[in-house]
């Protein structure tokens, strides 16, 4: 989709709702968007059953629309570290959430 954004890749580290609605809004303007997960635990918890359809919930759906989300990672594999860091410096900002300090 091309729009004011078009040729920027975000990378995208955000979880819940307002980091990948923010997220969402970028792809919508044009911006090439990676969803990164981590693989421990759950994952986004807006993947659990809420308003479920296919098995996946609907805030979920919502929230990542327009992204790519092919990769996930391990904060305790250390064979991971250079994909990692070869993912992050071939996108331009990140976006992630802070909690309030």
């Amino acid at each position: 989709m091309t729009g004011p954004l078009d040729g920027f890749k975000i990378l995208d580290l955000t979880q819940v709702v307002s980091g990948p609605l923010a997220t969402m809004l970028l792809a919508d303007q044009g911006a090439e968007v990676l969803k990164v997960e981590p693989v421990d635990g759950l994952g986004d918890m807006t993947r659990l059953p809420s308003f479920v359809k296919g098995g996946i919930g609907a805030f979920y759906m919502n929230n990542n629309r327009g992204k790519n989300s092919p990769y996930c990672y391990s904060c305790k594999r250390r064979l991971s570290r250079p994909c990692r860091r070869k993912v992050i410096l071939s996108y331009h900002p990140a976006h992630q959430q802070v909690p309030p300090s």
